[in-house]
């Protein structure tokens, strides 16, 4: 699949869903535009890759289709923009931003979703979005919305202030988030990077062994990971460990990697 742009090396993750790109020098301030995509419907997050490269005014950095995968892209590649999917197989798109918000707090993510409600739109403001973008958008108004982001926009926080049932709230919300005096504890905090990696492997469903591939990492190290993961939600096995991310909220148990729903067209912007 062609971007457009210089010539990519692309480099296929554990289950050729992940893909990351390397760029040559001399992009000059499309370096500030550099993005992640992640997003587990392959032909939907083409579909926005192609846009993007089209407009020529982003660099696609990297592809992910799991929690695991935008953490280690993230991590490699310090992308301005994610551009995220808010349900994914194994730990959820929103535990993901707040994640990277914790560790990345110059980084701008976009949230992708099928709706969008006052619940959702105010999670999303909690967990650090700067945009919340319903699936239905054209590739005009997608370029548009993360042209406004890099240029420091806070476009969540505005749609919510326009809602006079619920602006007083957001303003308290809003003023937390800036101060970042941490209280809205995602719960994943006491888990380490690496952690975090292994207990989305498991909410997939993966054996140790691909865990252990997809991670670069040997089974003894997988099952040292797994040890700790028990240790510190306060559980016992793996299944306790599943279902305890469950109840947490950090995995949704009806989303599983596949291409069940319906890819989306998105419009070349002009």
């Amino acid at each position: 699949m062609a971007h457009g742009g210089p010539p990519v090396h692309r480099l296929a993750l554990t289950h050729r869903r992940g893909v990351v790109s390397r760029s040559r020098r001399g992009w000059g301030d499309m370096l500030a535009r550099s993005v992640l995509l992640v997003e587990d419907n392959i032909p939907y997050r083409d579909a926005v890759a192609r846009t993007l490269a089209r407009s020529g005014r982003f660099r696609v950095v990297g592809e992910a289709a799991t929690a695991y995968e935008a953490l280690q892209l993230a991590e490699r590649f310090r992308p301005r923009i994610v551009v995220l999917d808010v349900c994914l197989p194994g730990i959820t798109g929103l535990c993901i931003a707040r994640v990277l918000r914790h560790r990345y707090p110059g980084i701008a993510i976009v949230i992708l979703s099928m709706a969008a409600d006052d619940v959702r739109l105010l999670e999303a403001l909690r967990r650090g979005a700067t945009a919340y973008l319903t699936k239905d958008i054209d590739g005009a108004g997608l370029v548009e919305t993360l042209l406004r982001v890099t240029a420091g926009e806070h476009l969540l926080f505005h749609q919510l202030m326009a809602r006079p049932e619920i602006s007083l709230s957001i303003l308290s919300e809003f003023q937390s988030l800036v101060a970042g005096d941490g209280s809205d504890d995602d719960g994943l905090d006491p888990l380490s990077p690496r952690e975090i990696e292994v207990l989305d492997c498991l909410a997939i469903g993966w054996s140790n062994r691909r865990i252990g591939d997809a991670l670069f990492i040997t089974e003894r190290t997988v099952k040292n990971h797994i040890t700790a993961i028990l240790r510190k939600l306060d559980v016992h096995d793996r299944g306790q460990a599943i279902r305890a991310a469950e109840r947490f909220g950090w995995t949704s148990p009806d989303h599983r990697l596949d291409l069940r729903h319906a890819p989306l067209d998105l419009a070349t912007p002009a």
